[in-house]
């Protein structure tokens, strides 16, 4: 009985993949199969294609072995494995013999490698994981070159709108090696990370983060396509006032040195024209009106509501108009998710609040151009606002949602055993007015809502938790438009860790464990009452409260300078740089691990109130950050249940404080 088959497509089609994403990319009727690689357990790599090829199976020919090997229960092993699955299901059922298969057929190899904080590209993960795999850089061009469509030739007769490929014999040949590889590479990744831990918790997990996918999040097409050709009309105005304005010396705003060149000639001088740049350009007052018009035209143009809501409108299945493969499962090393495509995680703030959103919603839909303009001058700004009303539930249904408050603050304070900032959330739960009235001297009801006092308190909350210094809480604060002098900035973080002493007595032992647990390989040490770490099978091994393992691969012990001048041993590890996005070697302190691993406890608060959802039957659409949205028939469930399944702790997690706040309606909202 055949176990595994380890599977690659290679396609083409006149849709954009990275645009569009798998499952859009899939449904496009231009979408082909140009072959796929399969390996049955330890069997030979074999090819199947509908076009070219010398050998068996014949063109279009039905693999009988791959078919029985389907027909006995194997899993199909692919690297990203939903674009495998959405291929498999909307393409290569176009030709008879092949069957539609479900999500749980299929295991997604990248998705191991992430758990386990690898790379997520292929060769990356095989590289460090020592495989001797070198990159076909040759046969990834060939695989571009087939994937997209090309150029009518001179004098190539074509009918009109008619899609060309490059079709040359020999690339199909070259094209199948390729497919081989991939395959061959994927299969001796997936061999060596069947040797580590993922437990079957977390294959349902990720079972229902490819569900969740597969659902999708509905959007009101009519109005994102009325806003999308309204914000078109308005950048073709704007770019014709800015040719104007400059006499044609400039014919876009993206025209970055004739900009520059025409300012200087006005005796205005900028270093760049990043968001920076022209945000403090515009704030001196000595600016001439023209250069300003020019530069706020620069300010408008650059914003991402023309972005989002195009990439909303090539995301939509043109069959029931929503957007499918949002997320990523375990996109970071805590194991907390990505947004993919849309995006909603990082959609900007608008002007307009809840009620003006919806007043916007109203003007969309029953005005033109010039009366939706002439109720929002700034166009661009009420689309910003109205971006996360484009995610619509569809008629007869509506969205519940609610989001854990202030978990990181919670789990860090749980883990620590801080009683002082446990107890605030057990009773009044105004953590951010409590820290500042330590940091004032004052009484938390002296501590106003909106205040910089108040501000100042949710900062170091927020911030000071991990180990950050006070120069680098100050370029923190200045990034949120908070003008914090050096000395209020150190005494801030001296507050915090006097107040919160248990939350430093956790890094200074997360710190001693690791340097322990990488001097002896095998033996576990523990940090504070729930955390222990391990050096095994080449990684540092944080043991969760959950028993969720966070992994560290090479573990080593460098001596290294602190800014106080102490020379101290830290670990370093192979990971991808979240700055670079490169695979290099860096290192951890207790702050940062502390910092890990509190990430890793919100995940898995928020994974197994996920799965408490689905069984109560509120299907998971979307998550936002610390948020989760699910999407049921109108009047069904309620914000309470929804709440109370959110904030029910799993036995691991007894005493932590967790609360939630919920919304229920047709649009989705901050």
């Amino acid at each position: 009985m055949a176990k595994i088959i380890s599977i690659d497509f290679e396609t083409r089609s006149a849709c954009d993949l990275r645009k569009a994403g798998a499952w859009r990319y899939s449904r496009d009727e231009s979408t082909e199969i140009l072959c796929f690689a399969y390996k049955i357990d330890e069997g030979p790599i074999k090819i199947w294609s509908p076009f070219f090829q010398d050998f068996e199976p014949r063109p279009g020919q039905i693999p009988l072995d791959l078919l029985e090997a389907i027909g006995t229960g194997a899993t199909l092993h692919a690297w990203n494995s939903f674009f495998e699955f959405s291929i498999w299901n909307n393409v290569l059922t176009r030709f008879k013999g092949f069957m539609v298969l479900p999500l749980s057929r299929f295991l997604d190899t990248a998705a191991k490698a992430g758990a386990l904080a690898l790379p997520r590209a292929l060769e990356g993960s095989a590289s460090a994981l020592g495989l001797p795999v070198e990159k076909d850089m040759a046969g990834r061009r060939l695989m571009l070159k087939m994937s997209k469509p090309r150029k009518a030739r001179k004098g190539e007769g074509v009918k009109k709108g008619a899609v060309l490929y490059h079709e040359d014999p020999k690339d199909f040949l070259r094209l199948f090696e390729y497919c081989k590889k991939d395959v061959e590479v994927e299969s001796a990744v997936a061999l060596r990370l069947d040797k580590l831990p993922w437990n079957s918790d977390e294959r349902e997990l990720w079972l229902l983060d490819q569900n969740i996918n597969y659902r999708g999040v509905p959007i009101d097409k009519t109005m994102a396509q009325k806003a999308y050709d309204f914000l078109g009309r308005y950048e073709v105005e704007l770019t014709s006032e800015i040719k104007e304005l400059t006499g044609g010396a400039v014919s876009t705003a993206n025209q970055r040195a004739r900009i520059l060149k025409w300012l200087e000639g006005r005796g205005v001088f900028l270093e760049g024209l990043t968001k920076d740049d022209v945000a403090l350009a515009l704030e001196d007052d000595t600016l001439d009106d023209v250069s300003r018009r020019v530069l706020k035209i620069r300010q408008l143009l650059g914003k991402t509501s023309t972005k989002k809501l195009e990439s909303m409108l090539l995301c939509l299945d043109p069959k029931d108009a929503r957007v499918r493969g949002t997320l990523l499962y375990h996109a970071a090393t805590t194991g907390r998710w990505a947004g993919r495509l849309i995006q909603p995680q990082n959609f900007p703030r608008g002007s307009l609040k809840e009620e003006g959103v919806l007043q916007a919603f109203k003007h969309l839909n029953r005005g033109g151009y010039a009366n939706f303009k002439a109720c929002y001058p700034d166009l661009l700004d009420a689309i910003s606002s109205m971006l996360r009303g484009f995610i619509k539930a569809p008629q007869g249904r509506e969205f519940i949602s609610a989001d854990f408050s202030s978990i990181e603050s919670r789990a860090l304070f749980w883990l620590a055993g801080e009683e002082e900032g446990l107890k605030v959330y057990r009773t009044h739960g105004k953590i951010y007015e409590d820290m500042a009235a330590t940091i004032y001297n004052k009484g938390i009801d002296d501590i106003k809502k909106g205040s910089f006092e108040r501000q100042l308190g949710k900062q170091a909350i927020l911030g000071a938790g991990y180990g950050m210094g006070s120069q680098k809480f100050q370029v923190t604060c200045e990034g949120y438009g908070m003008d914090v002098t050096p000395d209020l900035a150190k005494f801030t973080i001296s507050a915090f860790r006097a107040k919160f002493s248990d939350v430093v007595k956790l890094w200074h032992e997360l710190e001693a464990a690791a340097v322990s647990a990488v001097k002896n390989p095998g033996r576990p040490f523990k940090a504070g009452k729930y955390i222990t770490l391990k050096v095994a099978r080449g990684f540092l091994w944080a043991r969760l409260p959950s028993g969720r393992l966070l992994a560290f691969f090479k573990p080593r012990l460098k001596s290294k300078q602190t800014p106080w001048g102490e020379m101290k041993m830290v670990v370093t590890y192979m990971g991808v740089n979240s700055q670079t996005r490169k695979w290099e070697r860096q290192s951890t302190y207790g702050g940062k691990l502390c910092e890990n691993i509190t990430q890793g406890v919100a995940r898995d608060l928020m994974a197994e109130a996920m799965k408490r959802l689905e069984k109560a039957n509120y299907p998971i659409i979307m998550t936002v950050h610390d948020e989760v949205v699910s999407e049921v028939p109108e009047g069904l469930g309620t914000i309470n249940e929804f709440e109370l399944i959110l904030n029910t702790l799993p036995t691991w997690a007894r005493g932590l404080p967790v609360e939630s706040e919920g919304w229920r309606g047709a649009r989705f909202k901050k």
